[in-house]
């Protein structure tokens, strides 16, 4: 069958694919599933569409003030401290801290070029896992907007499965 197929190409097809293929397989009702899901997916895409549009914005801003901020404490930082620094007077406590961190960024900042990706990296893989899958679901559903984008995405899918099914003929009883 179509949805066994499908079920071989684990990739390609996710599950609600499959079992709404299957459903519509059972049913006698393939096209009218099919195409419930294709309705589906064309507006899932949309919605993914707008959310990441609306989050290109303020990923720019974060990593230009990101670049910036690392460009200013090892490059502009040390030079105007210098003269500071030579005249042997006491730095105020805001300036050691500013002084300190710049020390630190030309010291090891060249770790974090190395420590962040890895990190990045061991988190993609952590979310693969199960366990990894389910943490991450929380900390979306946790977040403010995403969160409850996420819980009325799902909503949707639950009520074209359901809905799928009821045209297919399945009663719930």
């Amino acid at each position: 069958s179509l949805a066994n197929t499908m079920r071989q190409l684990p990739e390609t097809f996710d599950d609600l694919c499959i079992n709404i293929t299957e459903v519509g397989e059972d049913a006698g009702t393939l096209d009218s599933s099919l195409s419930t899901l294709a309705d589906f997916r064309e507006r899932s895409l949309a919605v993914k569409g707008r959310i990441g549009t609306i989050l290109i914005y303020p990923a720019i801003v974060l990593t230009t003030a990101m670049v910036a901020s690392f460009f200013l404490m090892t490059f502009v930082v040390p030079k105007i401290l210098e003269p500071l620094i030579e005249q042997g007077q006491a730095l105020p406590w805001a300036t050691r801290v500013v002084k300190s961190t710049s020390d630190f960024l030309l010291t090891w900042g060249w770790i974090g070029l190395i420590v962040v990706p890895l990190i990045v990296m061991g988190l993609m893989l952590y979310i693969r896992t199960k366990k990894g899958r389910w943490n991450y679901d929380q900390f979306i559903l946790r977040l403010p907007v995403v969160g409850d984008l996420a819980r009325k995405q799902a909503i949707v899918q639950i009520a074209i499965i359901i809905s799928t099914l009821l045209k297919s003929g399945i009663v719930f009883l």
